[in-house]
């Protein structure tokens, strides 16, 4: 977003699209302004273009970009503080026989506006589950626009909603009517709100960010599905993401949009070909790619360094230090296990009335190297990554943490207060979420050195000292301490977490999902800061994600989990290109490549679908007894079966 100007400006590029009556949504010189105490911002400054009927066109850009702004405009709901002061979007007849609407013309609450919101026009939400109600069935969500639109009973909205719901190909839904949104995942919260969306037959469905939320496999069901309804209903796609993969895979055109601008826009194939502005380039640059060589550094926009001459002496690599071992065995987990017991049915798997959350895991984590734990929500990564930390405790088997210092392995779950004190500084956690693991009523000041408080080290002074040297080791400025984390950019909020894990001069970091709420280009400031971060003070990483591109790029090895069980281990290079396990080849079948010429097929997806142990062939399929065992299929590269080979 930039701030409003009044000088003249040359008129923005508008897709390739031709003129004529296949037109159906036409924005042309939008300009939005947002009131604040300090002046006007001029959110969108000037973006045109022209979507088709049938067809998908995409809006492409980072986080601030004014994407969802325009999409807020088309619906009718926008901001308070937002006007739009310039321009006009215009909606074309519709195919059941509307009137065409100029939309920047209506009230936000008129007739007009509540007759075309959700009806002609609909929006897939980001969030699943902030965009449904906690309070209401399913049905009665779905069916809602039904009784306001096309004036159904409350008995006939719902057996709509239950044709709806299958539609989307719920697996049963005639029960998901009853049901409530925390009784389903993040991939069937979403079928839902995608069968709200369907209800009113809109001309217009506007994806905003439709499967940032989600993992991969579930992201590529979601997109053939939004790809198969666009086709059988004829509707117009308005695609709203910062991620090319998609991109490529359901869009025709793209406009791409840089502070309210548009930057290049034009058909998909060409520009990825041969991206003309050089924002885009960079865009393209901080993809992390599957296929390929991997680069020593993706390429952000706006890099970030280590400087590795501002480390102080408790914050450099100590590797020499007298009596630490180098590559050893920092952390084994011996038959690990979790299983919570079953009060009434459920969604997961029951074996005597419990959940397995993860079934016998063994591995081991070499100091100085990044292991990648790779799988799907729901598969037990988070719940392995608690147990390491100490924060939950194992139903069976042993975390033993090995420090290097001589004083040998020791279980996590039998150390005694002073040592798991000790533990507990060697060990920090990096999560997902960097908004929601920050204290909102804390300054930057006292996140960042509340370990140290915890943890007694040092005086004020000496605190205050530290958190500046580690807010400049992540690339911010020592001058920020005294804001409050909503002040932040999610980058901003992410790199900040990741200084105050450092805080402790931790020997290991266990990073769940660091990057999956960020855009792609921050996604890189953050890949990138991790890597340097390691290599300068001699880290050891755990890294949890459901992308095996991401994955691939910052680890050594990769070990791929499923229904609590692991399934396959090898190098990371070797996983990508010679992934043995049925489920290793879904996740990699169900990555989106920023590549126009490679498509994810709705067919190979729904045959490739393969989360559910009892489905994998033979040899994969797990033992009666639930034993897996381990076969090597090369150098380092070793699959679980369940059977003979």
């Amino acid at each position: 977003m930039t701030q409003a100007a009044t000088a003249p400006r040359a008129a923005a590029p508008t897709p390739e699209a031709p003129s004529g009556h296949d037109d159906l949504l036409r924005v042309r010189d939008l300009a939005i302004d947002f009131r604040l105490p300090t002046g006007r911002l001029r959110a969108v400054d000037g973006v045109g273009f022209t979507l088709r009927r049938g067809a998908c066109l995409a809006l492409v850009g980072e986080s601030g970009s004014g994407k969802s702004t325009i999409a807020q405009c088309i619906q009718g709901i926008l901001p308070h503080t937002a006007e739009v002061v310039g321009g006009r979007v215009s909606l074309a007849a519709g195919r059941h026989g509307e009137p065409s609407v100029e939309i920047t013309t209506l009230g936000r609450d008129s007739r007009s506006m509540l007759a075309l919101r959700g009806n002609r026009v609909a929006t897939i939400f980001q969030e699943p589950m902030t965009a449904l109600s906690p309070l209401h069935t399913i049905g009665d969500q779905v069916g809602e626009p039904l009784r306001l639109h096309a004036g159904l009973s409350r008995r006939q909205a719902r057996a709509a909603a239950a044709d709806l719901l299958d539609r989307v190909r719920f697996p049963d839904p005639a029960r998901a009517v009853t049901m409530y949104p925390f009784e389903l995942s993040g991939g069937l919260r979403q079928r839902a709100v995608i069968a709200m969306a369907l209800a009113g037959e809109p001309d217009v469905l506007i994806a905003d960010e439709p499967t940032t939320a989600l993992d991969v496999t579930t992201q590529a069901e979601i997109l053939a599905l939004i790809e198969s309804l666009r086709r059988d209903a004829a509707m117009a796609v308005l695609l709203i993401t910062h991620d090319l993969g998609v991109v490529a895979q359901l869009a025709e055109h793209m406009v791409v949009l840089h502070r309210g601008r548009v930057l290049e826009a034009g058909p998909v194939r060409p520009l990825f070909r041969a991206p003309g502005h050089a924002y885009l380039r960079a865009l393209m640059g901080a993809v992390p790619r599957l296929h390929g060589a991997v680069r020593a550094r993706l390429t952000p926009l706006r890099d970030i360094r280590v400087d590795t001459t501002r480390l102080g002496p408790g914050h450099r690599a100590d590797a020499a230090a007298p009596g630490r071992r180098d590559d050893h065995p920092m952390l084994t987990l011996d038959g690990l296990e979790k299983s919570y017991p079953l009060r009434h049915g459920g969604l997961f798997r029951r074996e005597g009335g419990r959940v397995h959350a993860v079934r016998g895991v063994s591995l081991d984590l070499r100091a100085g190297s990044c292991l990648g734990l790779v799988g799907e929500s729901g598969c037990g990564k988070t719940t392995l990554m608690r147990m390491i930390a100490g924060v939950l405790q194992p139903s069976a088997g042993r975390v033993l943490f090995d420090a290097g210092d001589g004083a040998g392995a020791a279980d996590v779950a039998t150390m005694d207060r002073a040592r798991l004190t000790r533990y507990r500084r060697e060990v920090q956690y990096v999560f997902q979420d960097p908004f929601s693991s920050l204290n909102p009523r804390m300054t930057v000041r006292e996140i960042v050195s509340e370990p140290l408080l915890i943890h007694r080290l040092g005086d004020a002074r000496r605190r205050t000292d530290t958190a500046a040297e580690l807010l400049r080791l992540v690339g911010l400025d020592a001058r920020m301490m005294g804001r409050y984390p909503h002040s932040f950019s999610g980058g901003q909020r992410q790199r900040l977490c990741i200084a105050r894990a450092l805080a402790l001069n931790p020997r290991l970091l266990l990073c769940d999902e660091p990057v999956s709420a960020l855009d792609v280009s921050v996604q890189a400031q953050v890949l990138n800061l991790l890597a340097d971060l390691r290599r300068a003070l001699g880290l050891t990483m755990l890294f949890v994600s459901h992308n095996l591109a991401v994955v691939r790029h910052v680890a050594d090895h990769i070990v791929v989990m499923c229904a609590g069980r692991l399934v396959e281990k090898a190098p990371a290079g070797t996983l990508v290109t010679d992934a043995r396990h049925p489920y290793t080849r879904a996740l990699l079948a169900a990555v989106p490549e920023p590549d126009p010429d490679w498509h994810l097929d709705p067919a190979t997806m729904a045959a490739t679908r393969a989360s559910d142990p009892d489905g994998w062939p033979a040899p994969y399929r797990p033992a009666a007894s639930g034993a897996t065992r381990w076969s090597a299929v090369g150098a380092d590269h070793l699959v679980a079966v369940g059977g003979e080979m």
